[in-house]
C-alpha cells in the first residue's frame, strides 16, 4: 500500500498493536479519496495475518491472508449498504453482534469494517452501541466516515478518532507524478482543477474525458450568479444528482479557497486550473470575508440538519445555499 500520507497513522496503529494497546473501536475519518477504506482493509489483513514479516506486513500466503483475498475470512465482517444510496439497516448491525458471539477462527482478533458509517440510520446506530459499550475480548470495530462529526455523539464518545488529513499538493503531486509516470509540469498545467483526495485526482486524470469537475462547475455557476446572469433556483437544478455530501464538500472548498484569495494566499491541497484561478480572484472581489464566513456557517448548519432529520430534502438545502450566494446590491 504505497500511500505516503498514510504512513503516520499506519505506524501509530502498528505500535499500538505491538504493545497490546489497540482500542476496541476506531472512527477512521478524512476527506474522500484519501484511502480510508484501503487503510482499514490493509490494517485488518495485517492484524489477522498468522505469519507477519519483520516489518509487520501481511505474509500473503497463510490461511488468514488467503481467505482475506477471496473475501471469505471468517474473522472479518464487512458492513456496507446493501444498495447504493440506501442505509445500513438494523438487521446488518444485529449481524455484528452475532459475529462477535463466536471466538476468532485463526488468531486473537475479529474485525468489523463499517463503511460508510454515516449510512447507519438512527436505529442501526443505536443497535451498535451495545457492542461498543461491552466489546468482547479481541473485538475491533472500524467505522469509516468522511467526518466523525457526522456520526451520533453516543457513537463518537465510544470510539477513538483517527483522522486522515488531506495531504498538501507537494505530497500529492509527487505521488501522482510517480504513479502516472508524468512530469510535475504536466500536472501543474492540467486543464481541470485537481481537488479532493489523491485517489480522486488519480481517477480524474485517468478518465481524462474533458468533463468539467464539480469544483470548476460550481465556480462558473457562482460567477454567473454573482453578476446577475442567472437564477439561483435554475442553477440549483444542475446539482440534483451530484450527491449532497460531494456538493457540500466542493462548495466548502470553493469558499475556503476564495477566503485565501482575499488574503492573497493559495490553497495547499489542490491545483487550480488557470481558468478557475481567475474565477476565484473574481469571486474574492464580489464576496466579503464576513459573507464567506456566513456561507461557511450555512454549510455547517446544512450538514447538521442532514444528520438530525431523516426527511429533509437535499434539493431544498441546495436551493437555499444558492439563494444565499446571490449578491444583493
Amino acid at each position: 500500500m504505497n500511500l505516503p500520507w498514510l504512513n503516520e497513522i499506519t505506524e501509530q496503529l502498528r505500535q499500538d498493536a505491538m504493545i497490546g494497546r489497540l482500542a476496541h473501536a476506531y472512527i477512521v475519518s478524512g476527506p474522500s479519496g484519501t484511502g480510508k477504506t484501503l487503510f482499514c482493509q490493509h490494517f485488518a489483513k495485517t492484524l489477522l495475518c498468522m505469519d507477519k514479516s519483520e516489518t509487520n506486513s501481511p505474509c500473503g500466503s497463510c490461511a488468514s491472508c488467503s481467505t482475506f483475498e477471496n473475501s471469505s475470512n471468517p474473522d472479518l465482517l464487512n458492513i456496507c449498504p446493501a444498495d447504493a444510496g440506501k442505509s445500513i439497516n438494523i438487521d446488518q448491525i444485529r449481524a455484528v453482534n452475532e459475529f462477535y458471539s463466536y471466538k476468532p477462527h485463526y488468531g486473537t482478533h475479529k474485525i468489523t469494517l463499517i463503511h460508510p458509517a454515516t449510512s447507519m440510520n438512527t436505529n442501526s446506530a443505536n443497535a451498535l452501541l451495545k457492542i461498543l459499550e461491552e466489546p468482547p475480548e479481541g473485538a475491533l470495530i472500524m467505522l469509516i466516515a468522511s467526518s466523525a462529526g457526522h456520526l451520533l455523539p453516543t457513537i463518537r464518545s465510544r470510539c477513538l478518532n483517527l483522522r486522515i488529513p488531506q495531504p498538501n499538493w507537494d505530497i500529492i503531486s509527487a505521488w501522482l507524478s510517480d504513479k502516472l509516470s508524468i512530469s510535475l509540469s504536466s500536472l501543474n498545467n492540467h486543464a481541470t482543477t485537481l481537488y479532493g483526495g489523491p485517489l480522486e485526482m488519480l481517477e480524474s486524470i485517468n478518465l481524462d474525458n474533458g468533463a468539467t469537475s464539480l469544483f470548476d462547475g460550481l465556480l462558473a455557476d457562482l460567477m454567473s450568479l454573482s453578476n446577475g446572469k442567472c437564477n439561483a433556483i435554475e442553477i440549483a437544478k444542475n446539482y440534483n444528482g451530484a450527491g449532497i455530501e460531494r456538493f457540500l464538500d466542493a462548495l466548502e472548498l470553493v469558499i475556503s479557497t476564495t477566503l485565501l484569495a482575499i488574503f492573497q494566499q493559495s490553497p495547499s491541497n489542490l491545483k487550480l486550473s488557470k481558468a478557475s484561478s481567475e474565477k476565484i480572484v473574481y469571486l474574492s472581489g464580489k464576496y466579503s470575508e464576513v459573507k464567506l464566513f456566513e456561507l461557511g456557517d450555512l454549510i455547517k448548519t446544512s450538514r447538521e440538519l442532514l444528520l438530525r432529520s431523516q426527511g429533509v430534502r437535499a434539493q431544498d438545502i441546495i436551493d437555499e445555499i444558492f439563494i444565499s450566494f446571490m449578491v444583493r446590491e
